[in-house]
C-alpha cells in the first residue's frame, strides 16, 4: 500500500483488516410488555392513605404500622407469606415507623379502627455497603389458574425528593417478570399494581436522596 491508501481506507483497492468490523451493532430490543409473565397495571398518586374500599379487599401487609418491626397483616388464603426475603444475609433492610397516630392523609387508615391513621416502612440502609436494596417476597402455595392483583404503597414521608426503582422477579429462576419502574415525586404517596398468578419477588433499590422505602402490600382479585 502507499501512504495515502493507509490513511484513507475508503480508496478502492485497499484491503481491509479481516478482523475489523466497521458496522456498529445495535443492542437487542427490549421485549414488549405483553411478553412478560406479570404486568404493571396501575399507578395511583391520588388515593394517598385512603386505601380501604380501593385496595386490600383480599388482604394486606402494613409494615411496622404502629411499632417498628411489628407488621399488621391479613393474608389471602392463596398467599403463604409476604415479607422480607428469607435466607439472605444482606439486602434485608430495616424496619421503622413514621408515625403511630396522625391526621396526615398520606398515612394509611387503620384496617379495623375507624378514624385512626399510622404509617410504617421498610427501608434500605444507605450508605452501608450492599444495603442500598431490599427484597420483599410474595410466596404462593402454588401458581393460581387466574391472576390476582398485588399493589405496593410508597410514601416519601419527609418529602426528601427520594428517588428509587422497583423490579419484579420470579422466585424460581429470579428472572425479570415485569418492566422495571422508577419512582420519584411520591411525597403524597403512590400505589403501583401488578397482575400475576405466581410467587413474585420485589426488589426495591435506592437511587438518590436517601433510603428507598416501602410501606404496605395489598391483595385484590
Amino acid at each position: 500500500y502507499n501512504q495515502q491508501q493507509r490513511l484513507h481506507p475508503q480508496i478502492p483497492g485497499l484491503l481491509r483488516h479481516p478482523k475489523l468490523n466497521t458496522t456498529r451493532e445495535q443492542p437487542p430490543p427490549l421485549p414488549p410488555a405483553s411478553a412478560y409473565a406479570a404486568q404493571v397495571v396501575g399507578r395511583d398518586n391520588v388515593t394517598s392513605g385512603n386505601w380501604k374500599g380501593r385496595y386490600g379487599s383480599q388482604g394486606y401487609v402494613l409494615f411496622s404500622f404502629t411499632q417498628a418491626g411489628h407488621d399488621v397483616s391479613q393474608l389471602p388464603s392463596y398467599v403463604t407469606s409476604c415479607g422480607v426475603a428469607a435466607g439472605i444475609a444482606q439486602g434485608r433492610g430495616r424496619a421503622g415507623t413514621y408515625t403511630a397516630a396522625t391526621n396526615d392523609t398520606r398515612a394509611l387508615v387503620h384496617p379495623t379502627t375507624p378514624g385512626s391513621r399510622a404509617l410504617g416502612y421498610h427501608a434500605t440502609i444507605n450508605p452501608n455497603a450492599c444495603e442500598q436494596t431490599f427484597l420483599i417476597d410474595v410466596v404462593l402455595a402454588k401458581p393460581l389458574p387466574a391472576p390476582f392483583t398485588v399493589t405496593l404503597y410508597f410514601c416519601d414521608w419527609h418529602r426528601q425528593g427520594l428517588r428509587q426503582s422497583l423490579s419484579a422477579r420470579d422466585l424460581t429462576k429470579y428472572e425479570l417478570v415485569a418492566p422495571s419502574v422508577g419512582l420519584d415525586g411520591f411525597g403524597n404517596g403512590e400505589y403501583i399494581s401488578y397482575r400475576t398468578n405466581n410467587s413474585i419477588r420485589f426488589r426495591i433499590d435506592m437511587v438518590r436522596n436517601g433510603d428507598a422505602v416501602l410501606s404496605a402490600v395489598f391483595f385484590d382479585p
